[in-house]
């Protein structure tokens, strides 16, 4: 019987060697690990039995691979929606005329990477608020009025062109952009019977739309109103709440404000 453990215990702690003509301990080293796969490098000084590389596995689709932990790329289907980041701008490389350059985006999940085609010309206009307006054409940016100092609150923001090509990449983004449909989006978007304009001309052709608040609506509904409404606070968060020609507006004293 102690015989038989002996012989139990030797075959269980040695791995046979297919290249050589007797057994030995295989050793191997740290992961190997490739773009399509992964192997244990081999350290065993008996044989030179080359590993095998085996693909990348992700069951759990985590976009890790459950061995050896390798952050994978997928290009075509992320497992949760493309998270972007904030787009980094491409300039041409050649004085080509109309061609101001691109907006690169980045998904933070699974490095995927789209690149937009930026307009050579582009210019928006929104409201926002009961009062609210803003056109980058024009630079007119207004809300309401103040009745203490019987004044129109009301002044200029010009946008660099930098800030146009960022904000025409979030309007791109978010599925603005070619969109011409009136569309309902949920109360936790827009207050219910509240309406917000949008209109946006790329290369002098000009459209709009209208954005609806409502009380219920269908799930594809609420998916396109969710993705054109966090652009839409998106642009009016970064680019005009927070200026300076904002800050510095007289407060609007309207009754229902």
């Amino acid at each position: 019987m102690r015989k038989l453990c002996i012989v139990l215990v030797f075959l269980f702690n040695v791995i046979t060697c297919i290249g050589c003509s007797y057994d030995h301990k295989h050793m191997y080293g740290e992961w190997v690990i490739t773009e399509t796969g992964h192997y244990r490098s081999l350290i065993c000084d008996e044989c030179s039995q080359p590993t095998v590389e085996e693909p990348h596995i992700d069951n759990d689709g985590d976009l890790l691979c459950d061995i050896c932990n390798y952050k994978l790329k997928d290009n075509n289907t992320c497992s949760v929606n493309h998270i972007y980041n904030e787009g980094v701008y491409i300039p041409p490389k050649e004085q080509t005329p109309g061609d101001v350059g691109d907006m690169l985006y980045t998904c933070s999940v699974c490095e995927y990477e789209e690149i937009v085609n930026l307009p050579q010309v582009f210019s928006f206009a929104i409201t926002f608020g009961f009062d609210g307006y803003y056109n980058s054409s024009t630079g007119e940016l207004r809300n309401g009025y103040n009745g203490e100092l019987n004044v129109e609150c009301k002044t200029t923001l010009h946008l660099t062109n930098e800030e146009l090509y960022k904000i025409y990449g979030i309007f791109y983004m978010g599925s603005i952009i070619n969109n011409t449909n009136n569309i309902n989006a949920s109360e936790d978007l827009i207050e219910p019977s509240y309406t917000i304009k949008i209109s946006y001309s790329i290369n002098y052709e000009e459209r709009n739309f209208n954005i609806y608040g409502a009380s219920y609506i269908d799930i594809e509904e609420w998916q396109e109103g969710y993705n054109i409404g966090y652009a839409y606070y998106k642009v009016l968060k970064d680019y005009i709440l927070s200026s300076e020609e904002y800050k510095n507006l007289p407060p609007n004293t309207n009754l229902y404000e």
